[in-house]
């Protein structure tokens, strides 16, 4: 409102005829609408620097959580999607299975760790645990590694549902 009060007072220095009528004619206008106008474009110029600060913060959380998941030691984390497609496998995965990141990543995980006797069961409970939202229940089971030979492992779920990578 300053600025444009001070504008309409520079409109006072044109010439004595002109003044007058442009002050007339700009002034309320001015006042009117550009005060407002101008209010508006701040605060969504306020709302998109406070989103890309939302934006980063999140960025930043994602990354610490990626970063616990793939550095703990002791447990095993994969994730995949609802066709058993592998989308995250942490160190931990790769000493336990023996397949590092870049060759479990984009394949189903059926066809990785899970050996042929259970392969229909354990596709049965992924299906439901993406159609009902619900957690396969925790078990014991024997599966593979990527010399063939069976690891016992503890294994349990967890529904994630987002864009990005869904954790086991």
């Amino acid at each position: 409102f300053v600025v444009h009060l001070f504008v309409v007072l520079l409109f006072t220095q044109l010439p004595a005829g002109v003044a007058p009528q442009v002050l007339a004619s700009v002034s309320l206008p001015l006042l009117l609408t550009f005060t407002p106008a101008t209010l508006f474009l701040g605060l969504l110029l306020r709302d998109g620097v406070h989103r890309a600060e939302t934006e980063q913060a999140l960025r930043e959380s994602e990354a610490r959580f990626r970063s616990l998941l793939q550095d703990i030691p002791g447990v095993a984390v994969q994730g995949y999607g609802p066709d058993g497609t592998i989308t995250f496998w942490n160190a931990a995965s790769e000493r336990l299975y023996g397949f590092s990141a870049e060759e479990a990543i984009g394949r189903k995980k059926l066809d990785l760790i899970i050996p042929v006797r259970l392969r229909e069961s354990v596709q049965q409970a992924m299906r439901q645990m993406f159609e009902t939202h619900q957690a396969i229940p925790a078990a014991e089971l024997l599966l593979m590694r990527q010399d063939g030979s069976e690891v016992p492992v503890f294994s349990s779920h967890g529904f994630v549902s987002h864009s990005g990578v869904d954790p086991e």
